[in-house]
């Protein structure tokens, strides 16, 4: 999985979820990452960047939903 913020890969024990009811989505941030949010302002950094999240939307559920190849 990747950081929202930095686009770099994280592992899977140092990470927070920053969860947003409207759009609805989960999005993974290295905890670093998360103190330069926080710094920022989270609703305002959120704000700035909807466009960015509704393009992770896109692409997460166009990734979801792509078919799958099945054997014969």
């Amino acid at each position: 999985m990747k950081c929202f913020y930095c686009d770099k890969e994280i592992s899977p024990d140092k990470y927070v979820v920053i969860a947003l009811d409207k759009p609805y989505v989960n999005l993974n941030v290295h905890l670093p990452c998360m103190r330069e949010i926080e710094g920022l302002g989270t609703q305002e950094y959120l704000q700035n960047n909807i466009k960015k999240i509704n393009a992770y939307i896109e692409e997460k559920s166009s990734k979801e939903n792509k078919p799958t190849k099945r054997g014969k």
